[in-house]
């Protein structure tokens, strides 16, 4: 779900753009209600980040829009604190039916998807010493994105790792990510499930002290 910063996306000139209560955020959506929506998923996102003692992050603008580049259902834009994230409805025409969240409703769903975009954000100040970090930092959204669901949407999705994939270290790969994020997903929330202090091991992955991904050949 991450984007270059030329990437682009479709929305009103006329959109609402809405400075939420806590700061951090500004949404921006035709709909008034949407932009309010954006607000409120946000900040119970960034509570949660809090919660954990992660570091702040800077501020954003979340612009809701009708299409992404290549379909995907939210890009956040390395570099300029931008996140553009599909409208509920638009989301819910492009969810894939064999996604392990195609369960959820599309209202936590909605939710999860901000969560995980703003994690990025978050990932985006911690340095990487390779060309990317991409393994890593979707490691930390997936499993964010899955922290934040309701617990029974989080268990019927638990319930779809296989007793073959025990979601070690090594399953957790750029390789694995490219061939097939759903795996890659689960793999990275039952592997930190495993952890003894999740917060505590999120917080080394956003200090680089924790890496999932290798040098370039």
């Amino acid at each position: 779900m991450l984007a270059a910063a030329l990437a682009t996306a479709a929305v009103a000139s006329t959109a609402e753009t809405l400075r939420c209560t806590a700061g951090t955020v500004t949404a921006v959506a035709d709909d008034p209600a949407l932009a309010q929506r954006i607000c409120r998923h946000s900040e119970t996102a960034l509570a949660a980040f809090a919660a954990c003692d992660f570091p702040a992050l800077a501020a954003v603008t979340i612009t809701a829009v009708t299409k992404t580049e290549r379909g995907c259902l939210g890009l956040y834009h390395c570099g300029i604190d931008r996140i553009d994230v599909l409208t509920p409805e638009a989301m819910q025409a492009m969810r894939a039916s064999d996604s392990i969240f195609r369960e959820v409703p599309i209202g936590p769903f909605f939710a999860s998807v901000i969560r995980h975009e703003l994690s990025h954000a978050l990932y985006d100040r911690t340095p990487c010493p390779y060309g990317d970090c991409l393994a890593t930092s979707e490691y930390f959204a997936y499993t964010q994105q899955i922290a934040g669901l309701p617990e029974a949407h989080r268990h019927r999705i638990e319930a779809r790792q296989t007793p073959d994939e025990p979601g070690n270290r090594a399953s957790v790969s750029a390789i694995m990510l490219m061939m097939n994020p759903n795996r890659f997903a689960l793999n990275a929330w039952t592997h930190l499930s495993a952890r003894g202090d999740a917060c505590a091991y999120s917080r080394q992955i956003l200090d680089g002290t924790v890496l999932f991904d290798r040098p370039h050949p």
